[in-house]
């Protein structure tokens, strides 16, 4: 039997998807209906339809769900009945604000992830409305592909809450896209086809160690890419892949994406010939339920997880037989963070910080004092960067000041060797670099004459200027002798 869809497409009969829409109904009033009651009604839909219309009749959507109201009244289901052409109807506006995103989206994979979330999701907690609204504020005319991607994120970001927190988890499906979109162009760029030959070209290009292709054969590398599965990609919230995505996805030297967020753990394989193969993660998590549900999880990709639930408790081990730490931000005996810095100060080993708490303003918090500790080797790096630089600049300092040393040298010797009908000069000079106390008793002796000279005769400040007259070559050449100490010395 077939299904004439309300764009004209002819699809299968779905019993399933009646069956859905019931259940909606039922949930959306709080009501239960057990799994053996659904079938049957979808079954009575079956059959009434096949008895009703002729064998060449293709039977449309509308049609069905007429017979499902019917179906619900015999069954007295009135207040379900009643949910249900309330669910018709959010429907029919949900499919008006799916056209909505058309006139904005062309990529029908983007169109498709709308579609997934509207039908996956609660409609009173996620309408599907609310995003395009938030969408809408955001837009402009002629965006890109990547510019119109990252409005959804940022309004589906802005719509999380207490109340709705699963907003987060649609925000990442649109990231996803987001990254794999940028990956796909670095891959055609770079010819990349496979898992394997990304492994090739990323060990080529020096930003994977060689050791996983001398170790690895194609077949196993063929092996590991078939574990790299989309739906897991949903596991994802916002917050965690923005994390993922700024601080450990490998790209290119010219910044493109080119490792997707499943792929990030396995430039950490291990060596086969070290005789294992299995990846050790140590887990430091205090909660029971929340380790062993990790640890089982992990364990069916054959990770191997050590758990344990305090920071003491780590005190003996080597930490450098682990590939990677996820870390719980609250355990009993510390911080998470007092702990990531300790490991950081002789070890780069992965860490993955964990925390329960599904709260912005405590993510945004976490991101900033991750960070913060960012910014403080930075700042230590530029300080000793600076040292350096000082060092160098101080060098060339002194290396400036030996030169003009010898500069002066060389000109004292010439000034030796040639005649000079002041022969002063010689004698002036001698005195003066012998002792320092002359030169201030000559300076006292060509102010005071100044000061004095009201309390004299003319007779006696003209035999006084006579000395000084006398004198003057001896004071020129020692000012001359101090300009050149002076610019030595700074005084």
């Amino acid at each position: 039997m077939e299904v004439k869809k309300r764009d004209g497409k002819i699809v299968d009969f779905e019993r399933e998807k009646i069956n859905r829409a019931i259940f909606k109904s039922f949930r959306s009033v709080d009501s239960l209906i057990s799994d053996e009651n659904l079938d049957k009604i979808s079954l009575n839909i079956e059959n009434t339809i096949k008895e009703r219309y002729p064998k060449d009749h293709v039977v449309t959507v509308e049609e069905i769900q007429d017979l499902v109201e019917l179906e619900l009244i015999e069954n007295n289901y009135y207040k379900e009945v009643k949910s249900y052409i309330l669910y018709r109807a959010k429907h029919n506006m949900d499919r008006k604000v799916l056209t909505d995103f058309e006139s904005f989206i062309d990529d029908e994979y983007t169109l498709s992830i709308i579609k997934d979330i509207n039908d996956e999701y609660d409609n009173q907690r996620y309408p599907i409305e609310s995003l395009y609204l938030k969408f809408e504020s955001f837009t402009k005319k002629n965006m890109t592909k990547e510019a119109l991607l990252n409005a959804l994120i940022k309004a589906a970001s802005e719509l999380t809450s207490k109340e709705a927190p699963d907003w987060e988890f649609i925000a990442a499906r649109f990231m996803i896209h987001l990254i794999n979109l940028k990956i796909s162009l670095s891959e055609e760029k770079y010819g990349i086809v496979d898992f394997r030959s990304k492994v090739q070209y990323l060990s080529s290009a020096g930003l994977y160690g060689k050791y996983i292709l001398e170790s690895y054969s194609n077949k196993d590398l063929e092996e590991l890419g078939a574990y790299l599965k989309e739906e897991r990609n949903k596991l994802f919230t916002y917050s965690g892949l923005d994390l993922v995505a700024k601080r450990y996805l490998i790209k290119t030297f010219e910044g493109e994406y080119i490792e997707s967020v499943q792929e990030i753990i396995y430039n950490k394989i291990k060596d086969k010939n070290k005789g294992d193969n299995m990846l050790k993660i140590l887990l430091l998590e205090d909660d029971n339920t929340i380790s062993f549900a990790i640890k089982k999880y992990l364990e069916k990709f054959k990770y191997s997880v050590k758990i344990f639930k305090t920071i003491s408790a780590t005190e003996d081990l080597s930490l450098n037989e682990f590939d990677l730490i996820v870390l719980d931000v609250n355990l009993p005996d510390g911080n998470g963070f007092d702990y990531l810095n300790y490991v950081r100060s002789f070890s780069k080993i992965p860490i993955i910080m964990l925390t329960v708490k599904n709260d912005e303003k405590y993510i945004k918090n976490l991101t900033k004092q991750l960070d913060q500790q960012n910014s403080n080797v930075n700042t230590l790096n530029k300080l000793l960067e600076n040292q350096q630089i000082l060092a160098l600049e101080s060098n060339k300092k002194i290396q400036k000041l030996e030169n003009q040393l010898e500069e002066e040298r060389q000109l004292n010797y010439s000034f030796d060797k040639s005649t000079n009908d002041r022969k002063n000069f010689d004698v002036q000079e001698a005195s003066y670099t012998s002792d320092s106390v002359n030169t201030n008793q000559y300076q006292k002796e060509e102010i005071n004459p100044v000061v004095q000279s009201k309390g004299i005769s003319e007779n006696q400040q003209d035999g006084e200027k006579q000395k000084e007259n006398d004198k003057g070559i001896a004071i020129e050449e020692t000012q001359t002798k101090k300009g050149f100490w002076s610019r030595l010395f700074g005084g």
